[in-house]
């Protein structure tokens, strides 16, 4: 059977992220610039993707959606991105854990307990450690959390792995014996938002436009 052309999103982080992949085989992939800046280059990176494979808009099976967690307004641009998308070509999409697929892009899950770390700003990061995949490529409920660098710190272990820009911007933090993984692997890319929601639409585990939503979590700071 042939695997379906999709479009992966993230924008959770301070650089967004698109790819376009067949099933779980790349074909294009574009990472934004830095500060926060989605709402100017999201669709020229969507066109970008396109371009390069080839392919156009109509040709896509369904659109791939990093939910978070992540700071608000970065999020609400690509939901409302992936809704501006999806919903006139009547495709489904899939929600997928910004976390988890940093945790996948690792390569350490089932070798080590990974921590993927988002910054939350205000000297929060958002945490979520994981030993070993789901079923269904989900993060483990109440696992996903918003904690100071200081408590997700008391937590880690000796041989624990570290990614995402939490994990660079508190490395002087983290406890001796933890690993730090090299910094050019800690920007969240549109291949592993890619690969995580090929897995999970083989397990029909997809939503309507109007269905998606993304996940927020209390910083105890306003939203950003």
């Amino acid at each position: 059977m042939t695997e379906l052309l999709h479009l992966a999103l993230d924008t959770s982080a301070s650089r967004p992220a698109a790819a376009l992949l067949q099933g779980e085989t790349l074909l294009a992939e574009w990472a934004g610039p830095g500060a926060l800046k989605h709402h100017e280059t999201l669709l020229a990176g969507v066109d970008e993707c396109l371009r390069r494979s080839g392919f156009a808009l109509r040709d896509l099976g369904y659109l791939t959606v990093g939910v978070g967690p992540g700071l608000f307004t970065g999020l609400r641009i690509g939901i409302v991105t992936a809704k501006f998308l999806a919903d006139p070509l009547g495709i489904p999409c899939v929600p997928v854990s910004s976390l988890l697929a940093l945790a996948l892009q690792s390569g350490e899950v089932g070798k080590s307990r990974v921590w993927a770390l988002g910054d939350a700003k205000s000297r929060r990061v958002y945490a979520l450690p994981l030993s070993e995949f789901r079923p269904d490529w989900s993060a483990p409920e109440g696992e996903e959390t918003a904690v100071s660098p200081e408590e997700a710190a008391s937590r880690m272990q000796a041989g624990d792995t570290l990614i995402g820009e939490g994990a660079l911007l508190y490395r002087d933090l983290w406890p001796e014996g933890a690993r730090l993984l090299p910094p050019e692997s800690h920007a969240l890319t549109g291949r592993a938002v890619g690969l995580l929601g090929a897995r999970r639409y083989r397990l029909a585990l997809t939503c309507s436009a109007t269905e998606l939503e993304p996940k927020y979590l209390k910083t105890g700071q306003p939203h950003l």
